[in-house]
């Protein structure tokens, strides 16, 4: 389990790593009544957020690209794409390929 302090310095990191994070257009990807799930583009670079907002997981579509950082800590730099599931209050930012 990371800290709170863990997870804020690696979402910082990420931030400035990635321009579309930091500069990049919002747009919906998709919302369900346990999951919302958005984009944040810049040019080419693409990043997809998906966030559990309901404490009890889900699943969801998504194309292909590399976890940049999960908030559990165990599927970050893993290559992801199809159906993702989410466990309860799980978020994950992922690099779309």
């Amino acid at each position: 389990t990371t800290s709170i302090w863990t997870l804020y310095r690696d979402l910082l990191a990420i931030r400035r790593r990635e321009p579309a994070l930091s500069a990049g257009d919002y747009v919906t990807f998709a919302a369900t009544a346990s999951l919302l799930a958005y984009e944040r583009r810049l040019g080419v670079d693409r990043c997809l957020i998906v966030l559990d907002l309901s404490g009890q997981g889900g699943r969801i579509e998504i194309p292909a690209g590399r976890v940049l950082l999960s908030t559990d800590g165990v599927w970050t730099d893993r290559a992801v794409g199809g159906e993702l599931t989410l466990t309860p209050n799980q978020g994950v930012v992922v690099k779309i390929a």
